[in-house]
C-alpha cells in the first residue's frame, strides 16, 4: 500500500515502527525487530515484551515518552500543513506573492526535522564540536561550488541519530537564518518521499505536477543562491 501510494503520487503516509526489545517468558520474542519495522521509516524500541509493551508504568516511562513524542510530532506536522493551506501567501508592496514565480521567499528559514529535541541528551561534546568544525562553522563563506560534508557512522544504537539531532537543534538556535532539512535516505523510495514532502512544505513551484521529477525539482531549488541558506 505504501509503495502504491508513492507510485500514484498520493503522498507519503507517516509511519513510526515500535518493536519489542524483551522476550516473552517461555516464548521468546513474538515479533522480532526485522518483522516489526518497515525499511526507511523510524524504528523505536520499547524496552518490554510483546504483552507489556503498551502498558506504561507512568508518564515518565521511556516507552510512553517515545510514543507521545511521535504523536506530538504528527500533530505539529498536521497543524503546520493546515495553517499553510488556510493562510494566503504574503504579498509585497508590488502585490506579488511572497513565494514569487521561482518559489523563493524572504521569510524565515525553514526547519523540517521529524523529531523533537531530546532534553536528556548529554555528553558527546567532542563529537559535536568536531561535527561543527567539519561543517565549516566559524569559517567565512568562500562562495565556492563545494559544500562541507560530514558522516556519522557506527553500529546501530550507539546514538548517531541523537548526535545529528543535537547538532540540528543547535544550528537552529545559533543560526536561525539557516534552513535545516532532514531527509531519510535509507532507500530510494524513502528518499523520493522525503524530497516530495520537502517540495510540498516549501511550496516549490511544480511540486503538485504528477509528471515532475521531484528529485531534480528540489535539487535545482536548493541550488539557487537567492533561496536562502
Amino acid at each position: 500500500m505504501v509503495k502504491a501510494r508513492s507510485r500514484e503520487g498520493q503522498g507519503q503516509i507517516d509511519i513510526t515502527c515500535f518493536f519489542e526489545e524483551l522476550p516473552l517468558p517461555g516464548v521468546g520474542q513474538v515479533v522480532p525487530q526485522h518483522s516489526a519495522i518497515l525499511p526507511g521509516y523510524i524504528p523505536i524500541g520499547i524496552h518490554s515484551n510483546h504483552m507489556d509493551m503498551a502498558r506504561f508504568v507512568s508518564a515518565d516511562d521511556p516507552g510512553f515518552t517515545a510514543v507521545c513524542g511521535e504523536l506530538r510530532r504528527w500533530i505539529k506536522q498536521i497543524d503546520t500543513s493546515e495553517r499553510r493551506h488556510r493562510e494566503p501567501p504574503a504579498s509585497d508592496h508590488t502585490g506579488r506573492s511572497g513565494d514569487g514565480q521561482d518559489g523563493c521567499t524572504s521569510s524565515a528559514a525553514r526547519f523540517l526535522v521529524p523529531y523533537t529535541s531530546n532534553p536528556d541528551f548529554v555528553g558527546r561534546s567532542d563529537i559535536l564540536e568536531l561535527l561543527k568544525s567539519q561543517l565549516g562553522h566559524g569559517q567565512p563563506l568562500t562562495g565556492g561550488a563545494s559544500q562541507p560534508r560530514a558522516c556519522l557512522h557506527g553500529l546501530g544504537g550507539i546514538g548517531k541519530t541523537q548526535i545529528a539531532l543535537a547538532y540540528a537543534f543547535w544550528l537552529r538556535e545559533t543560526h536561525p537564518d539557516v534552513s535545516v532539512f532532514w531527509v531519510h535516505a535509507s532507500s530510494a523510495e524513502r528518499f523520493r518521499q522525503a524530497y516530495g514532502f520537502l517540495a510540498q512544505e516549501c511550496q516549490v513551484p511544480g511540486y503538485d505536477d504528477p509528471k515532475t521529477d521531484v528529485l531534480q525539482l528540489v535539487k535545482r531549488w536548493l541550488e539557487r543562491k537567492d533561496c536562502g541558506r
